[in-house]
């Protein structure tokens, strides 16, 4: 009997330490932003205790119970490596005298896009404009003749960072008090961000919200949240999401939504050829900087807390972030067409390298590199590209594909 006991023992202390307990959904692309540094842990911090050593000891452990042993050790390694390259990056992009300002102190990213003096600029405006962003818009009711505010203005940040910038306050931390609340918010606005026409049915969107149960207990949830929405979130947030009969949609009117931006500026410039006019590099370079980060970088973790990973929410938010890579790529290979017009050397090569990196199947960029390094003397970066892209590199020259 003894022999049993310690053998079923022996056998759960193996199920809780090898065996994870959380949903695997996106783990390689979590991975890899983790070795890249643009993430700090690879599920999510661990929790925070009071009592010293004790506490961070108990924190790990639960990460350790929850990613089981594997996954612990792997991201534990992740971790470590992106935290040196952070430490790398922040030495070489910063000089010894004084240290850039940055909007988010704390946030600390690796930042590969070139020049880096982009994203330094964007960063430090965010503090500017959140400050001298003008008070919102009154209307009059005709009748009453009383003004009353006509909606509060939303800048809506998710690249790297999160923010919920209304008249000069942050509603973020106010959003994610509310775990399933943040949920059905940020679900509807990347919904919207694919399917920018299209509305979603209440019972996709219950379904979505309480994956795994009867559709009338997740219609009744789901109205008892929506109805918690209008009531607990402030008014700039709750008056976001607009309930139409069966169909549930996000008002983006009288927002400013950077990913939205970002496809905007793409379909404003990402399809002319030859010289862009000041206007354009500089809309181009904003863009640039701002999708540098990844999409609602927290989402796995709100996501298993919600569902347990078991919704369509992860494959959603993965393609918004795909979208946006494939989105600043084009971006890129614009502003570098437009400094090859201009015969710049200097930083049409950085940005067909920094395309290049993104994208090492490009072979038609590879031919056009290497035409300028021969053009520029570099022959060291030539026979690479020479030894890399055997057939690319000898053809004739040619344009970057949109």
């Amino acid at each position: 009997m003894i022999a049993i006991s310690v053998l079923l023992v022996a056998l759960w202390l193996l199920f809780v330490l090898l065996v994870p307990k959380r949903g695997l959904g996106g783990i390689a692309e979590s991975l890899h932003h983790t070795l890249q540094g643009d993430r700090t842990y690879l599920f999510g911090p661990p929790a925070r205790f009071h009592g010293g050593l004790l506490a961070v000891f108990a924190g790990e452990a639960l990460r350790l119970i929850a990613a089981g042993l594997g996954l612990y050790l792997l991201g534990l390694w992740a971790e470590a490596q992106g935290r040196r390259r952070r430490e790398a990056a922040e030495t070489d992009e910063r000089p010894p005298s004084q240290p850039a300002a940055k909007a988010h102190a704390p946030v600390m990213r690796q930042y590969v896009m070139p020049p880096m003096a982009w994203r330094r600029e964007w960063e430090a405006s965010l503090l500017r404009q959140a400050t001298e962003d003008p008070p919102a818009p009154h209307a009059v009711d005709v009748a009453t003749g009383r003004v009353t505010p006509a909606g509060a203005f939303l800048k809506i940040r998710t690249l790297g960072a999160f923010q919920l910038l209304s008249d000069g306050e942050d509603l973020a931390p106010a959003l994610l008090r509310h775990p399933v609340l943040s949920f059905i918010w940020l679900y509807l606005l990347s919904y919207r961000a694919i399917n920018p026409a299209v509305p979603i049915h209440r019972q996709l969107l219950a379904d979505e919200v309480s994956p795994g149960i009867d559709a009338e207990q997740q219609r009744d949830r789901l109205r008892k949240r929506l109805n918690d929405l209008q009531g607990d979130l402030p008014r700039a947030l709750a008056e976001r999401i607009k309930l139409e009969w069966d169909m549930v949609r996000f008002d983006l009117k009288g927002t400013e939504f950077d990913v939205a931006s970002i496809q905007k500026t793409a379909e404003e410039w990402g399809a002319s050829t030859g010289l862009l006019p000041k206007e354009g590099v500089a809309t181009i370079e904003a863009a640039v900087a701002a999708s540098s980060g990844e999409y609602l970088p927290f989402w796995d973790e709100l996501d298993y807390h919600v569902t347990r990973g078991r919704g369509a929410g992860g494959e959603l938010i993965r393609s918004i972030r795909q979208s946006v890579g494939d989105t600043c790529t084009r971006l890129l290979v614009r502003l570098a067409e437009h400094y090859r017009a201009r015969r710049d050397s200097a930083r049409f090569i950085p940005l067909l390298e920094e395309v290049l990196r993104r994208e090492p199947e490009r072979e038609d960029l590879a031919k056009l590199l290497a035409a300028a390094y021969g053009e520029t003397g570099q022959t060291s970066r030539l026979r690479q590209l020479e030894i890399r892209y055997p057939a690319g590199v000898s053809g004739k020259r040619g344009h970057p594909e949109k």
